[in-house]
């Protein structure tokens, strides 16, 4: 996939019957120039781009943006700025995404273009998002690897009578010291029968023996997230948790052992089921199985039971079945895999045997 996204943009004009397109999404604007501000606007045609932000990015775009032409508007607005520049002169649709732009934006950008067509478009950017090249697959692969070292780093911590909250701050902690420009997302820490809460927050709650440790938490690294999750074991484990552990193991090597170019991810997802149903556990698994990874935490393809994606060579994604059982305990793996030419490459490469500490 070449570097420069913006000529994959560009192809699919014509498909869709527009001559130009405007994206406000950041992690968008990210993807096709290299702008990392949280304020900007990118108008593309069939043969310039522009990208207009704010006076607080100027040192910025002259170190990140690629591909296109950068304005920082000092006053007004962007899209007001585009029309005294007859920027879609000629242009007779022009396009945007209805599920990442505001609606005041839409409607202001239907009366600046008059007489031109505006038209709502869907999925238009994520198919040039899910497919990785080389440089985005790197930062994946560092990303993975800082969330691995965290984890090592944390065995040597966790201990009876530390908080979910305690811990959560060390994950922060970390990660950062690791190499990290951030936590890709806040930290799940969730303890004993707290770890039956899918998305928990971490509380007041001490570790205690006998506990189930659920850890979930992930590394962002020059705009790319990784995401990882481990459950471990305060003393001796409860017969039921084990059990718990080897089939949602089981599940997700199993689950992994089929990614490869064009299976559908539906599949994928149901041979994970599959395994958690013979168990007897398919009840307690109330989530889909994995989302794709990028520069946002969550994105496509989706592993689930309701998606349609076929999985290709450079798609990143998680693989993270989970069994939560009420007033008992919950288990989640989860790994980072990135589709290659003759199957898979796991990102992540932190130890999944139960380990109890």
């Amino acid at each position: 996939m070449p570097d420069n996204l913006l000529d994959g943009l560009r192809k699919s004009f014509p498909s869709l019957k527009i001559d130009a397109m405007v994206i406000t999404h950041p992690p968008h604007i990210r993807l096709f120039t290299g702008f990392s501000g949280s304020n900007a606007l990118l108008a593309v045609t069939r043969t310039k781009g522009l990208l207009l932000t704010d006076p607080r990015y100027e040192l910025q775009v002259q170190r990140e943006v690629r591909n296109v032409q950068a304005l920082v508007v000092h006053d007004g607005n962007f899209l007001e700025l585009l029309k005294k520049k007859a920027w879609f002169k000629a242009c007779r649709s022009i396009g945007f995404d209805r599920d990442r732009t505001s609606y005041h934006t839409a409607a202001l950008l239907k009366r600046i273009v008059k007489p031109a067509r505006v038209k709502p478009l869907s999925r238009v950017c994520e198919p040039l998002a899910e497919r990785k090249n080389q440089s985005a697959a790197k930062a994946l692969t560092k990303a993975a690897a800082i969330a691995d070292r965290v984890f090592q780093r944390l065995l040597s911590v966790i201990s009876p009578g530390m908080t979910e909250r305690e811990i959560a701050a060390e994950i922060s902690y970390f990660l950062r010291q690791e190499g990290a420009d951030s936590d890709a997302f806040e930290p799940i820490v969730v303890s004993g029968p707290n770890s039956a809460l899918v998305h928990g927050t971490p509380s007041n709650r001490k570790l205690r023996p006998g506990d189930a440790v659920l850890l979930d938490f992930g590394a962002r690294y020059r705009g790319y997230h990784s995401d990882i999750s481990r459950t471990v074991f305060m003393g001796a484990v409860k017969p039921k948790l084990r059990a718990v552990y080897d089939a949602v193991l089981e599940s997700q090597e199993t689950a992994i052992a089929s990614v490869a170019p064009g299976v559908r991810a539906r599949t994928v997802y149901d041979l994970a089921y599959g395994v958690l149903k013979r168990y007897g556990f398919a009840d307690y698994f109330n989530h889909g199985l994995g989302h794709g990874l990028g520069l946002e935490v969550h994105e496509s393809p989706r592993i689930s039971r309701d998606t349609t994606d076929i999985l290709d060579e450079g798609m990143v994604f998680t693989i993270e079945p989970g069994v939560y059982i009420p007033r008992i305990g919950g288990v989640r793996i989860e790994d980072d895999i990135l589709v290659t030419a003759k199957g898979n490459n796991v990102l992540t490469k932190s130890p999944k045997s139960l380990i109890v500490l």
